[in-house]
């Protein structure tokens, strides 16, 4: 029950439901304020209103969840530069010379970055409630238009930049995201799936409010409607390649082994993310506390590792070396150690990460003492 749970405050982490903010959607937006700018020009909100639309993203060096966002922010700045998109990111970490040095080695940080000076812009936009990375989108009336994770920017700031976006069906939307998560948290599971109705007749083809319909129904003990639920949403909607994704974490939670390895051979597979494959292959070989490992599903944890690596399309290499690792890894638990040392190599190679090549090699050299030793063969 424990796992439904975890992947429905997943679903709602994306929709930003569950965080508070000192500003909200509506709002003026708040000027930057003491802000040190590190990389590119002074970012002022007030001497763009009527041409620029903003980001402004707060985040930090030690959070690996904004490290991976740098990618998807450079290139939103990118395609929509000549909009008039400007994106900062403003860093709340402790040590000025610290963002510096970060700055310096990822060149791919293509916007303005900025250092948040006693924290005085973090504490007119965020409480402490609130999590990292999180990017507000203010339009060009100088509102914030949009609140949340800067991974689901995409549909946002199309829509902001047309001019079409719905500020007031957002509001509804995370109103009834937060009534659902109440209800979820109190264990009024049946309640919570009337809620994700109503959010549902918002928006239809919305990819988390599918997902988290989903995972109530696992809440609620209907397992065989939650499969019934996805894939009809799959056929109705064959573009919306993200419901492939929560249909993957559905047959893992119910653990149907037997069908994610069919998932794994359709045509369709290549269209899934392959770091979701990656996170649930993970699990499969990570057993929670107290269970033990299941031969059935490390077979299918290395099946589904292998899909990613091979049909899936990957960001970057760090990403396919942190499949690769996993594959390794399925590899020695299913004590087949020589293809284990030869894709943990595989790994190390694809990685530029110092601290990742540390942790890599320290893994290897266990797998090949357990090879020498004859422990695995």
């Amino acid at each position: 029950m424990f796992r439904y749970v975890r992947f429905l405050l997943a679903v709602m982490f994306f929709l930003s439901a569950w965080s508070s903010y000192a500003v909200n959607v509506g709002d003026p937006a708040p000027g930057l304020q003491n802000v040190q700018w590190i990389k590119n020009d002074p970012v002022d909100i007030s001497k763009g209103k009527g041409t620029c639309i903003y980001i402004i993203e707060f985040w930090a060096t030690w959070c690996g969840p904004c490290k991976e966002s740098i990618p998807h922010l450079t290139a939103l700045q990118e395609k929509y530069r000549k909009q008039g998109l400007v994106i900062a990111g403003i860093s709340i970490d402790e040590d000025v010379q610290v963002v510096k040095e970060f700055v310096l080695q990822n060149a791919e940080m293509k916007y303005n970055v900025g250092f948040d000076t006693e924290g005085k812009t973090s504490k007119i936009y965020m409480t402490e409630d609130s999590g990292i990375p999180t990017a507000f989108v203010i339009d060009k009336s100088g509102t914030v238009a949009w609140i949340g994770h800067p991974m689901e920017l995409d549909n946002i700031l199309e829509a902001v930049i047309a001019g079409t976006f719905d500020a007031k069906k957002v509001n509804q939307q995370t109103q009834l995201s937060k009534k659902i998560m109440q209800q979820v948290m109190s264990g009024n599971y049946g309640e919570a799936l009337k809620l994700s109705d109503e959010l549902l007749k918002l928006d239809p083809q919305s990819e988390q409010s599918i997902g988290m319909k989903t995972y109530l129904l696992l809440l609620d003990g209907k397992d065989d409607w939650a499969i019934n639920f996805i894939n009809e949403n799959i056929k109705t909607y064959p573009e919306k390649t993200g419901l492939l994704n929560t249909k993957l974490n559905t047959l893992y939670q119910l653990k149907k082994y037997q069908l994610l390895d069919k998932e794994c051979d359709s045509q369709s597979i290549r269209s899934a993310n392959p770091m979701v494959l990656n996170i649930i292959a993970v699990g499969m070989i990570n057993p929670e506390p107290g269970q033990q490992e299941d031969a059935m599903a490390l077979q299918s944890a290395l099946k589904l590792a292998e899909t990613a690596y091979s049909k899936c399309s990957f960001k970057d290499d760090e990403q396919k070396s942190l499949v690769a690792a996993t594959i390794a890894s399925c590899y020695f638990k299913l004590n087949k150690t020589a293809q284990a040392v030869e894709m943990q190599k595989i790994s190390m190679e694809l990685t530029k990460d110092k601290s990742k090549i540390e942790s890599l090699t320290n893994t290897l050299k266990e797998y090949q003492t357990s090879a020498k030793s004859g422990i695995n063969k």
